[in-house]
């Protein structure tokens, strides 16, 4: 049964839920780049999204709650247009956390990583960090977020959604798949992680 959903801009309240939603989306990649020796990555994505640091902060998050009010599902939004600074707020965010040394493996796993996930076009409206509750799953709370944010795109004057699905994530591909998002490129990891982290496919939905 569907349940009745509210769709908010995310809030810097919202980031327990925020944290561990996100981190479903794709726990081995984030804890490659932002797991260090002395630090982990729940505490450091708190921090961001609290802080509302770039790609990470809340301000590129949008919320689901059910009628209870309870934050169910959450995403990440933006276009190829606000991503230079949205990077910039993240390294800023990553050296004043980690420290030099262990920002700039941060940044070198970053940056490895990234070739995995090309940038956003600017007529592109880039989904990422999705996660819905596991109690809420099937209830279209994913399918609520994504119809709304391809509303927002449209407003927006963008031509397309884009996301990247690890290819160990069959559900959400078929989600995607059924929102009429196809398939345009597989892409590898890095060899130095191979054995961390499924290969991506990049998905869009002209709009």
């Amino acid at each position: 049964m569907k349940a009745a959903i509210e769709i908010r801009p995310a809030r810097s309240e919202d980031v327990a839920e925020a944290i561990a939603l996100s981190l479903s989306s794709g726990p081995a990649m984030l804890g490659l780049i932002f797991t260090t020796s002395t630090k982990d990555v729940k505490t450091f994505l708190g921090r961001a999204f609290a802080g509302d640091a770039g790609f990470l902060g809340h301000g590129v998050f949008t919320a689901a709650l059910l009628v209870d009010g309870r934050v169910a599902g959450v995403g990440a939004f933006y276009s190829g247009v606000e991503l230079p600074r949205l990077l910039w707020r993240v390294l800023k965010e990553s050296f004043s956390f980690y420290g030099f040394v262990e920002g700039l493996g941060v940044l070198v796993r970053l940056l490895r990583v990234a070739r995995m996930m090309p940038s956003p076009a600017r007529d592109t409206h880039f989904v990422t960090c999705l996660g819905v509750a596991s109690q809420a799953q099937g209830r279209g709370v994913g399918s609520a977020l994504l119809l709304h944010e391809m509303a927002a795109a449209r407003a927006r004057g963008k031509r397309k959604l884009a996301l990247d699905v690890a290819l160990d994530n069959p559900n959400a591909e078929r989600l995607y798949a059924r929102l009429g998002f196809v398939v345009v490129k597989q892409r590898p990891p890095p060899r130095a992680y191979a054995d961390r982290i499924a290969p991506l496919r990049r998905m869009e939905l002209r709009l």
